[in-house]
């Protein structure tokens, strides 16, 4: 009971069949718990070389720690866009991983040419492992086709 419905730090008093008669939920002095969970919001902007045979270069030299080590396309913070030209925008959508809000604006090139550090991957057909985060953009590009 103490366990599940009595919690020190959350009790279920709706739930409770002592809620008539209980001290706790009568008296004014109740534990609040408040979870404070830093949500940190960040703004990028992911750069996808795709070609006409449906195909995207990914790389695993990311910038941004926390997708260190996974196939993707070049990533950079939001503010650093000036450099980038001759990219078209296709999408701006919202993403979440752990305490990060992600705004995403998506940008692609049409190019046959890409830098060493990236390989080619079919959209459709592929038996690597790719995290949520990568295949989310794969479904977006694949709008263009």
């Amino acid at each position: 009971f103490g366990a599940l419905i009595c919690k020190p730090k959350d009790p279920n008093c709706i739930t409770c069949c002592l809620n008539k008669s209980c001290k706790y939920l009568k008296s004014r002095k109740k534990i609040k718990n408040i979870r404070n969970k830093m949500i940190k919001n960040k703004n990028y902007n992911i750069f996808c070389y795709i070609n006409k045979k449906k195909q995207i270069a990914l790389t695993k030299n990311s910038q941004i720690s926390f997708l260190k080590d996974f196939n993707l396309p070049e990533i950079k913070e939001a503010n650093n866009f000036s450099e980038k030209k001759n990219w078209k925008f296709l999408k701006n959508y919202k993403n979440s991983i752990s305490n990060l809000k992600l705004n995403i604006n998506l940008y692609y090139k049409f190019s046959n040419k890409i830098p060493s550090m990236y390989k080619w991957y079919s959209l459709k057909d592929n038996k690597e492992f790719f995290p949520s985060f990568t295949k989310k953009i794969f479904r977006q590009v694949s709008s263009l086709f």
